[in-house]
């Protein structure tokens, strides 16, 4: 080796490390510079984290604030309820006792005073022996069974039970005719060797209903200011039951 090729194989070492050393300078300025963006991420990140859970806290503060009002109004739409209910009730028991009223009005002012001549004009000269309004029987077999009926006559071999009603419907002759057959049950005495007949009694009767009424052999009263008017055909005969 010639004392000339020495100082050039120096030469080219020394460049090596000088860039290598420049290139650990940029590396390392490179890393820097990563670790400064990663702090400010994180930095950034922890203050959105804080602002996130801050605007939760305040959404769960509102939420609780809704929940609770909302509780608050279905309290007091149930408190309302609850008052309207018995405001509801008052009044329907107000109704039934005006109702009651009204049919003890029907029964003992027009139908009681009418019932021995509608008695005789139906069957005959007979006089009215017993009668009754508004009569409480109990079932004679099945003593937890009692009924009260509107108003009740006897004479000679027949037993009349009349039933009225404010407005009279179709089904009220159905319902009539079961309580038709079990009247005996409750009448063991004043029934006893007596033809059973029923008459049903209303302000307004249909004519549609005193022809299904009347089908069904039962009499059909309607209820006049201070009488009571049998509106069956001429010739009617009534059903014993």
């Amino acid at each position: 080796m010639t004392s000339d090729a020495v100082p050039a194989r120096l030469s080219v070492l020394e460049q090596v490390m000088a860039d290598l050393a420049r290139a650990q300078m940029r590396t390392q300025a490179n890393l820097d510079q990563l670790a400064a963006e990663m702090r400010t991420f994180k930095d950034e990140s922890r203050t959105e984290m804080r602002a996130f859970k801050d605007e939760m806290r305040g959404f769960k503060d509102e939420s609780q604030a809704e929940m609770r009002a909302f509780k608050d109004e279905m309290r007091a739409f149930k408190d309302e309820q609850r008052a309207a209910s018995l405001r509801t009730d008052e009044r329907l028991g107000s109704i039934s006792g005006e109702y009651a009223n009204r049919m003890g009005t029907l029964v003992e002012d027009i139908l009681a005073p009418s019932l021995p001549e509608t008695f005789r004009q139906v069957f005959g000269p007979a006089a009215v022996e017993e009668s009754g309004i508004r009569v409480r029987r109990r079932h004679r077999t099945d003593p937890g069974r009692n009924r009260e009926f509107d108003a009740v006559a006897a004479g000679a071999d027949v037993f009349l039970v009349a039933q009225v009603k404010s407005t009279l419907r179709p089904g009220d002759v159905a319902e009539f005719l079961v309580l038709l057959g079990e009247v005996r049950d409750f009448f063991p005495d004043w029934a006893a060797n007596r033809r059973v007949a029923g008459a049903l009694a209303s302000f307004y009767v249909d004519p549609s209903l005193v022809v299904a009424g009347e089908r069904q052999g039962l009499l059909v009263l309607g209820l006049r200011r201070g009488l009571a008017e049998v509106l069956n055909t001429p010739g009617f005969q009534p059903r014993f039951f």
